[in-house]
């Protein structure tokens, strides 16, 4: 009986270890590619008829890199410092099946289309806010990415400015889209808290230029 009641306690130790310990860390030539492979974590994507909406969630770790991975590791930790102060999000909206530019669609003349990549480049933050926990935060950049008709769908990245109650907690989070463009109205898209801090974090000593 002692004996089983030990082997118990070490289990239980082995495990609570597991559950308090530091999360993963992977080097920034490792991190990119996991990173993406986590759709079910960070994507979140709605059908409206023809069209669908997906947002992904950026880590700040993935800002840090996407235009730094082979910078020496200070110059990343640096990057990743100031991008932990904000939330970050891709907005994509495109047909849910390969067609035309998504620019295009329903539109009566080329007015109306220039009229989109106006609202696309400045005004499209306001139509975008982010529900974390109990609060609502508005969007401070929203930077619309023309690729005159090389991507056929439209990709917005969204950014917004994290609270001191937020740095240091996981709540749930909720990007919240005013459907101004094809008028399908509001639109959630949800990413589970736990989840999003749970995923790893860069490892930089060993990576120096």
């Amino acid at each position: 009986m002692i004996k089983n009641s030990f082997y118990i306690f070490v289990f239980e130790a082995i495990f609570l270890l597991g559950c308090n310990g530091s999360k993963d860390e992977l080097l920034p030539d490792e991190y990119l590619p996991f990173y993406l492979e986590q759709s079910d974590i960070i994507e979140n994507k709605k059908m409206i008829d023809d069209i669908y909406i997906k947002a992904m969630y950026l880590s700040p770790e993935y800002m840090a890199l996407k235009n730094n991975e082979h910078s020496k590791a200070d110059e990343i930790m640096d990057e990743l410092k100031e991008r932990n102060n904000y939330y970050y999000f891709n907005l994509e909206i495109g047909y849910n099946e390969d067609k035309n530019d998504i620019l295009q669609k329903d539109i009566a003349n080329q007015e109306e289309f220039f009229q989109r990549v106006e609202y696309l480049s400045f005004k499209v933050q306001n139509d975008l806010r982010l529900i974390v926990g109990a609060e609502t935060l508005p969007c401070i950049m929203a930077q619309y990415e023309r690729t005159f008709g090389l991507n056929k769908a439209i990709s917005i990245v969204c950014m917004y400015e994290k609270s001191k109650n937020q740095k240091e907690n996981c709540p749930d989070i909720k990007l919240e889209y005013y459907d101004n463009f094809f008028k399908s109205g509001i639109v959630y898209l949800a990413f589970d808290g736990e989840s999003l801090c749970n995923l790893p974090t860069l490892k930089l000593a060993q990576h120096v230029k």
